[in-house]
């Protein structure tokens, strides 16, 4: 493995390295984290793994508590089936997904979820209009197996 100082790495994987760490642990990158990651990344290992290591490491844990895409995926994930709650692998691999680029909550999940905390909607009815939004493949997309029965 050749350890690359942070001015020998390319500006696609500095790019991509701070970015992961905005998005994961909620904090700019330092140096020694840029070069870290930077040098594994250009020696190849995968993007993937970089990712589970941010997501395993105990500064992603700690940043998971407070992430706002990770509690929304809990909220939405515990309306869909009916308040059970995802474990922290399930978590994960939703966060990973929005992190790769699948959009998996547009703006009007806000919405849905805002009407019912301003009791514009019951809170039966943004149940209904997320469980729906699931079963129409627009939330969690590829989860389903495409003979899955629609979640009642």
């Amino acid at each position: 493995m050749i350890w690359k100082t942070v001015d020998e790495l390319d500006e696609e994987t500095i790019s991509v390295i701070s970015d992961l760490y905005r998005k994961i642990l909620l904090r700019e990158a330092d140096p020694e984290g840029l070069r870290l990651y930077g040098s594994l990344l250009e020696s190849g290992t995968t993007l993937d793994e970089i990712i589970t290591m941010f997501f395993e490491s105990n500064e992603g844990k700690i940043a998971a508590s407070n992430n706002s895409v990770r509690g929304k995926i809990i909220v939405v994930y515990g309306l869909i089936f009916d308040d059970r709650q995802p474990d922290y692998s399930e978590v994960d691999h939703y966060h990973k997904m929005i992190i790769d680029g699948f959009v998996l909550f547009p703006d009007w999940i806000d919405n849905i979820l805002s009407w019912d905390q301003a009791h514009k909607i019951s809170t039966d009815e943004a149940v209904n209009a997320i469980k729906f939004l699931y079963n129409e493949g627009i939330i969690f997309p590829y989860d389903r197996p495409s003979n899955e029965e629609p979640v009642e």
